[in-house]
């Protein structure tokens, strides 16, 4: 499982320089949500009894 936690930097500059507030919205939901995501990938994985 390959979890991109990275933030579009183009996308972001470009809708900071419109003041397109629903578009930097939208890219730190996709963030936050991917890291949430990866948090409970991991600790799912944590909880799986050891052999």
């Amino acid at each position: 499982m390959k979890t991109v936690l990275m933030v579009d930097e183009k996308k972001l500059v470009e809708s900071l320089r419109r003041g397109d507030a629903k578009a930097i919205n939208a890219i730190f939901e996709n963030y936050y949500q991917n890291y949430v995501s990866m948090l409970k990938h991991y600790y799912a994985i944590s909880l799986m009894p050891k052999k």
